[in-house]
């Protein structure tokens, strides 16, 4: 690809696109968790974080929206991946206590193994996603100037 098809398709789409970058990159971490299932959990995290950050770069790269404004989506998309992972993980945990014959509030277990992971999930989505949004935006910036 030479320098004036990269300038045409640098910032070309719709602002609003920056959204749909957003939930595809929480839909397709989840899928990752699939695909990497068998492999070290260094290895699916950093696909799974790979591919926020490819994602935040995208959204801003490709699109005219501001930084700004990808951002706030990949914001709401790390707390929306958080959210779903605190889901299922408390109810994992509350289940396999159970299993185990342990009596009282086991639910409690499960909120705090969940809460411990969905912070780290956050944690790390936030970091890689507006880390992509800054990079994708410094990157449109210089292709468009030169």
């Amino acid at each position: 690809m030479n320098q004036d098809q990269l300038r045409e398709r640098v910032g070309s789409m719709n602002a609003g696109f920056v959204w749909l970058f957003a939930i595809g990159a929480v839909l397709l971490s989840v899928a990752s968790g699939f695909v990497t299932s068998g492999m070290s959990g260094a290895v699916a995290s950093a696909v799974y974080f790979g591919i926020f950050a490819v994602a935040g770069f995208l959204a801003v790269a490709l699109t005219e929206s501001k930084v700004g404004i990808a951002a706030l989506a990949f914001v709401l998309a790390s707390l929306g991946s958080a959210a779903g992972y605190y889901l299922v993980i408390a109810s994992t945990t509350q289940a396999a206590v159970e299993s185990l014959g342990a009596t009282g509030d086991t639910g409690v277990v499960g909120a705090f193994v969940g809460a411990f992971f969905a912070v780290v999930i956050a944690i790390g989505t936030l970091v890689s996603g507006i880390g992509g949004v800054v990079a994708g935006g410094r990157f449109r910036r210089k292709a468009l100037a030169s």
